[in-house]
């Protein structure tokens, strides 16, 4: 698995992208390299497009979407872009438990999209 974390200054969000088959403590080391760049915006754009989740188990997920809100306070919002019709029902499970935990969460299939519904309600 490979992740790269970017801030997008201009509009206020960061940008993380994971690829290959997805681990959680990697995903736990990602948080906590991100951490410090909360500090200048409270939303993500989480690019999963080329990330494979069946190395994951829905336990593995459950786990991670639950402890997002705690290992990651400042992030209020978050957008997530896949592919279609790979891992859908993961995706699904992923979005409702981050946003029962406080993370109000949406996926989408389109960077465009992902970033228009990500900055709707930002002043």
């Amino acid at each position: 698995m490979s992740t790269t974390i970017e801030l997008n200054k201009e509009n206020g969000y960061l940008i993380v992208t994971q690829t290959g088959q997805l681990d959680p403590q990697q995903i736990k080391e990602a948080r906590e390299t991100s951490l410090p760049m909360f500090q200048y915006c409270d939303r993500a754009l989480v690019d999963y497009r080329k990330a494979d989740l069946s190395g994951l188990r829905l336990i593995d997920l459950d786990d991670l979407s639950a402890e997002f809100h705690q290992d990651v306070p400042d992030c209020k919002k978050m957008a997530i872009i896949r592919t279609q019709g790979i891992d859908d029902d993961y995706y699904a499970h992923l979005r409702n438990v981050c946003s029962i935990k406080g993370v109000e969460t949406e996926l989408f299939t389109s960077e465009e999209r992902a970033e228009e519904w990500l900055l709707l309600d930002k002043t």
